[in-house]
């Protein structure tokens, strides 16, 4: 396994249920109201682009193309899609066959590109992704939604394990809380 090379900090960010759900049937659960054509939690897009703008983003190729095709490649992010599917090609975007070796190219000075920060790289999942990278992880940037998600197709975050995260900061809202998390 090649390890990053000069990548300072791995943070991985999600919106997590209180039951570890990220995504249900393809969809992330509280993100809109299908019914009433409605954002339910408007302020985890704001927070989430606010974190990451500046900075590569690694998803798999699934999380990827969940994201509606006109906010993408996100925009003010190198954006880096995980893919075994050797004929996925997207304009703007890198494709890695591993997270390691995303890691890697993102510490290699000849793939990078002017106007971004490669001290940090973003972590956007899904559930495979994460589960991968949480190894290299420094810190988590956690969305935590006050709900119970139920459903057929369930994706989940790895669990936080206490003894090798500690909590740093909350910011409280009604329904959900952003918690960042460092790497004891």
């Amino acid at each position: 396994m090649k390890e990053p090379a000069i990548v300072s900090e791995i943070v991985l960010i999600a919106a997590v249920s209180e039951n570890n759900v990220i995504g249900v049937d393809g969809n992330i659960p509280w993100h809109k109201d299908r019914k009433k054509n409605q954002e339910l939690i408007k302020d985890d897009f704001d927070h989430f682009k606010k974190l990451t703008v500046g900075y590569p983003i690694v998803m798999g190729r699934v999380t990827y193309e969940s994201i509606p095709p006109k906010f993408r490649p996100l925009p003010g992010r190198q954006n880096v899609v995980l893919t075994g599917d050797v004929s996925f090609r997207e304009k703007d975007v890198y494709i890695s066959r591993s997270l390691e070796e995303a890691l890697h190219h993102l510490g290699d000075r000849r793939f990078q590109i002017q106007g971004i920060d490669y001290s940090k790289v973003f972590i956007g999942g899904g559930q495979q992704v994460y589960e991968a990278a949480m190894p290299y992880a420094t810190s988590l940037e956690i969305t935590k939604v006050q709900q119970q998600v139920e459903g057929r197709e369930l994706r989940y975050f790895p669990k936080i394990d206490p003894a090798q995260w500690q909590e740093q900061k909350r910011e409280d809202k009604q329904g959900y809380s952003f918690v960042t998390y460092a790497r004891k």
